[in-house]
C-alpha cells in the first residue's frame, strides 16, 4: 500500500484544476514503514501541530479529505468556526473538551466530526449566507440547535436565517425569541455592550450562548416574554443532558436506536 504523506493541498488543487501551472516534472522521496503507526508518526512531521500552518487552514482539508465534503461557505472553508465550535463542543462534552483552544489536528478532526456525523456542520454551512452576520456565539448556539431540534428541522432553519438578517418584531411588550436575540445583538441589551455579544472570551460565551439557546427554545415553544428567566445563564451547560428531540420522542415512542 501506498500513502501520500505530505503535498495533499497542492495535489487536490491541480486535480480540481484550481490552478492554471501544472509542473511538467515532481520529485518524490519514498520511506517504507512496517505499520500504520509508522506512517501516521511521518505525517505527523509534515501535519504536526506545530507546524506552520494553522487549525483554520486545515478544517478544509480534514473536510475534503476525511469526508469528501466541500464547504459551501468560505467561513467554514477557511475555518473561521473554531471558537464557537469549540465552545459547543466543551457545552456537550464538558470533559473530553476543556480547553478554550484547540490544541491539534487530532482535536480538530474529532471536533468536526462530532457536528458533520449529526448533520450540524453541513447544515451550519448552507445557513451562513452572510459570513458577517456570524459571531461565533452564533456559531455555537447554532450547532447546538441543530444537534437538538435536529439539521432539517425547518422552523429552526428558518429562525436563523432570521436571525442572520437581523429582523424582529419590537411592537408590544412581550416579545418572541427571534426579536430578543436581534435587539440584543444590535444593542447589548442586558450585556450593556454589543461587543459582548460577539466576544469569543469563555466567560462571555458561557453567558451569550446561553441566552441565544434560551430564545431559541422559547421561540421553538412560540413562547414570548419580557425577559430572560430564572436559570437562563445555565441553559447552555445543561444541554448535554438533553440528548437530542429526535432521541426524546424515540423514548415516548418505544423506538430504539
Amino acid at each position: 500500500m501506498v500513502f501520500r504523506v505530505d503535498g495533499n493541498t497542492r495535489a487536490l488543487n491541480w486535480e480540481k484544476e484550481g490552478s492554471d501551472y501544472l509542473p511538467q516534472k515532481l520529485v518524490s522521496i519514498t520511506y517504507e514503514y512496517e505499520d500504520l503507526d509508522q506512517i501516521k508518526q511521518s505525517y505527523d512531521t509534515f501535519d504536526s501541530a506545530e507546524a506552520m500552518e494553522k487549525n483554520q487552514q486545515k478544517v478544509y482539508g480534514i473536510l475534503t479529505g476525511f469526508y469528501d465534503y466541500t464547504p459551501k461557505n468560505e467561513k467554514l472553508s477557511k475555518g473561521i468556526i473554531l471558537s464557537g465550535m469549540n465552545k459547543a463542543c466543551h457545552f456537550m462534552k464538558p470533559t473530553e473538551w476543556n480547553q478554550s483552544n484547540v490544541k491539534n489536528a487530532e482535536q480538530l478532526r474529532d471536533q468536526l466530526s462530532f457536528w458533520m456525523i449529526k448533520g450540524c456542520l453541513q447544515a451550519l454551512d448552507e445557513l451562513m449566507v452572510r459570513k458577517d452576520r456570524w459571531c461565533q456565539p452564533f456559531i455555537a448556539a447554532a450547532l447546538m440547535s441543530l444537534y437538538y431540534y435536529g439539521p432539517n428541522n425547518q422552523k429552526l432553519r428558518n429562525l436563523w436565517q432570521l436571525i442572520e438578517k437581523g429582523v424582529g418584531n419590537t411592537y408590544g411588550d412581550e416579545w418572541d425569541g427571534l426579536t430578543h436575540i436581534t435587539e440584543t445583538w444590535k444593542t447589548g441589551g442586558m450585556f450593556k455592550d454589543s461587543n459582548i455579544c460577539k466576544d469569543t472570551r469563555w466567560d462571555n460565551m458561557d453567558r451569550t450562548v446561553s441566552y441565544l439557546l434560551y430564545w431559541i427554545d422559547k421561540y421553538m415553544n412560540d413562547e414570548t416574554g419580557s425577559k430572560v428567566g430564572n436559570g437562563w445563564d445555565k441553559v447552555a451547560k445543561e444541554y448535554k443532558n438533553r440528548g437530542t428531540l429526535n432521541s426524546s420522542l424515540n423514548i415516548v415512542l418505544g423506538i430504539t436506536e
